[in-house]
C-alpha cells in the first residue's frame, strides 16, 4: 500500500514500511496507526525479524485510539442531567425557605 491508496469499504490491503538493516531482530512491540479522514485505527503486535528474506504476516490486536474511551457514551449526559436536576432542587429549596420566612 502506498500513501494515498483508496481501499473500498469492507476490503483489505497490505501496508509495508522500510526499516534500517541495522535494526536488531527483536522481538519488538510494534504499533501502527492508519488514518483516513475522521477514521483512525491502530493495531499492535510483537514482531521478530527473520535472519534473511521475508517472514509470515503477524497477527495484530486492536489498540484503543485517543478518541476512544472506556467510559460509556451515556455517562456524560447523565452527569450533566443530574447536575441540572440538583441545581433545580437547590433553587426550589431556596425559594421555599425564603417564602416561609416572610
Amino acid at each position: 500500500m502506498t500513501t494515498g491508496t483508496t481501499v473500498a469499504i469492507g476490503a483489505t490491503d497490505q501496508a509495508a514500511t522500510m526499516l534500517d538493516k541495522a535494526l536488531p531482530a527483536g522481538p519488538w512491540n510494534a504499533t501502527i496507526t492508519m488514518k483516513s479522514g475522521l477514521v483512525e485505527v491502530s493495531d499492535q503486535a510483537t514482531i521478530t525479524f527473520p535472519e534473511a528474506g521475508e517472514a509470515a504476516p503477524v497477527a495484530a490486536a486492536p489498540v484503543p485510539s485517543a478518541t476512544e474511551s472506556s467510559t460509556p457514551g451515556w455517562l456524560l449526559p447523565a452527569i450533566i442531567g443530574l447536575g441540572v436536576l440538583l441545581l433545580g432542587v437547590a433553587v426550589l429549596l431556596v425559594f421555599v425557605l425564603r417564602r416561609r420566612r416572610t
